[in-house]
């Protein structure tokens, strides 16, 4: 084989290649724009957005319970408070009860 015919099998390899590498590319090119496309249709629009749809409501549900948090820990610090009262009252009737009953 002479060298004119190896540079020649090499060239056509090459642009095999090359045009492989093309086609490639190019269909690359038309899938991301296809996708592109796509998304740009899919997007939201603020009208779909968590502000506008889901915000106020939330924030209502988060106000009621918190507010039913606040009523419960009032509930209990006062509970808490007579059952201490009531233990001391008890204390006391017992400590004239032991004096009395002696």
């Amino acid at each position: 084989m002479t060298n004119n015919q190896t540079d020649h099998d090499l060239l056509i390899e090459l642009k095999t290649v090359q045009q492989v590498m093309l086609r490639q590319v190019t269909e690359l090119k038309e899938d991301i724009s296809m996708r592109v496309t796509q998304l740009e249709r899919n997007k939201l629009d603020i009208t779909d957005s968590y502000m506008a749809n889901y915000k106020e409501s939330v924030e209502k549900t988060l106000r009621y319970y918190e507010n039913r948090i606040r009523c419960n820990e009032k509930n209990i610090i006062r509970i808490m408070a007579y059952g201490t009262a009531a233990l001391v009252i008890i204390g006391i009737i017992q400590g004239i009860l032991s004096l009395y009953f002696r």
